[in-house]
């Protein structure tokens, strides 16, 4: 079965990883120091909810190849994501757009919040900037694999 933030064990494996980040913890690629990649995680969650709008930038390779790809779990190598690391919606980039940040501990606690609200209320934006119409299953499959992605970046 494909993991899914909606598996209450699966959370807490994720949430578990995430606790053991500090302050001091390097990427293995990519800008982000450990606050911003939490930040950005939530960010996220926000815009497959609908409170954060980011423009369609979807293409039939996105919406089929990438799509897929991604609901599977399928990463690229650490070395070719370091090379060529995916673009990020502006509307979630905390580095570019400056965002502010929290300490760390601050915003693992609001990361949970915001994922448990999620998970709860089972209300996502109609489309995915990248993907199309998704269903909540796909939704709930895209969370896992995001947040399983920035975790892996951060080498926990």
């Amino acid at each position: 079965m494909a993991r899914t933030l909606f598996d209450a064990a699966e959370r807490e494996r994720l949430f578990s990883r995430l606790q053991a980040l500090t302050h001091d913890t390097r990427p293995h690629w990519g800008v982000m120091n450990p606050p911003q990649m939490v930040r950005h995680l939530r960010e996220a969650i926000r815009m497959y909810t609908g409170e954060v709008q980011c423009p369609d930038r979807s293409t039939w390779r996105t919406r089929t190849i990438f799509r897929w790809m991604t609901l599977s779990g399928v990463l690229p190598p650490k070395h070719i994501i370091a090379r060529n690391p995916p673009r990020t919606f502006k509307q979630i980039d905390v580095v570019r757009s400056g965002m502010a940040v929290e300490d760390l501990h601050s915003e693992c606690r609001q990361l949970l919040e915001v994922t448990e609200r999620a998970v709860q209320r089972q209300q996502w934006a109609d489309r995915h900037p990248l993907f199309g119409r998704m269903s909540a299953r796909e939704w709930g499959r895209l969370m896992h694999t995001h947040m399983a992605y920035h975790l892996r970046q951060f080498g926990v």
